[in-house]
């Protein structure tokens, strides 16, 4: 059964149908990469799934459980959780303290909220920054937190929304060290949306290209390199097969 399945997902915005009648799933354990051109509905995906956006029409479930209707918080304590492509920490607050916020849901006590936090941020590399305030923080650091504050939430499917955008190739490899960290060590399953063809490829178990909100194509990263269309949903050239 895959932990992930999502049927005939809408979002309308007015007269604009920014995720048109998706339908997937992902297997626990998996990385799924989500691609696609500027303006083909990835983030609003996202959104829709975490409760941010309420989806117009569709379904999905976590593991069996439905979450459609759900509010944010309700579908992140069932272990569905998204990071933004602009970061968004608690600037007054520690390192340490922003992951507590993220665990304090789930845990029983504050010093429990900030085990769990710690033990986050020791998965990503932060444990030697916990006490930095968050202005100190390198940009490769403050999605480092995003991805610990995820992990303290307790999630069991993060949503990665442009995680590497902006960073430099050492620091993105430091990213993708850490996404297969974190699938290893807490069998964590992924869906990264991100324009890093190379990252995306190289991480992905499968790819899911959108265009127009629309499912375009699904497979392995080696057969969705060469299908004509995603190349011309991209290049807006017509190759041949």
């Amino acid at each position: 059964m895959p932990l992930l399945e999502v049927a005939h997902l809408s979002k309308r915005f007015g007269g604009l149908l920014a995720v048109d009648d998706v339908t997937f799933h992902v297997d626990a354990g998996q990385i799924l990469g989500v691609i696609g051109p500027n303006g083909a509905g990835k983030s609003t995906l996202f959104a829709a799934l975490t409760g941010f956006e309420p989806a117009s029409s569709g379904t999905w479930s976590l593991d069996g459980k439905p979450l459609q209707g759900l509010p944010p918080e309700a579908i992140c304590g069932a272990g569905l959780v998204r990071t933004f492509q602009i970061v968004q920490p608690f600037w007054s607050m520690s390192v340490l303290e922003n992951a507590m916020v993220a665990a304090v849901h789930r845990a029983t006590s504050r010093r429990h909220a900030g085990q769990l936090a710690s033990e986050a941020l020791d998965l990503v590399g932060l444990t030697a920054k916990q006490h930095a305030t968050i202005g100190s923080l390198t940009i490769a650091d403050k999605k480092a937190l995003e991805m610990a504050k995820a992990c303290a939430s307790g999630a069991r499917v993060i949503l990665l929304d442009e995680v590497m955008a902006g960073l430099r190739p050492s620091e993105v490899d430091r990213v993708v060290d850490t996404i297969l960290k974190l699938r290893r060590e807490r069998q964590i399953t992924f869906l990264i949306v991100e324009h890093l063809m190379d990252a995306v490829m190289a991480l992905s178990d499968e790819i899911l290209v959108l265009n127009f909100g629309a499912v375009l194509a699904k497979g392995k990263p080696s057969v969705i390199q060469r299908d004509p269309r995603v190349i011309e949903a991209y290049l807006g050239v017509v190759t041949d097969a």
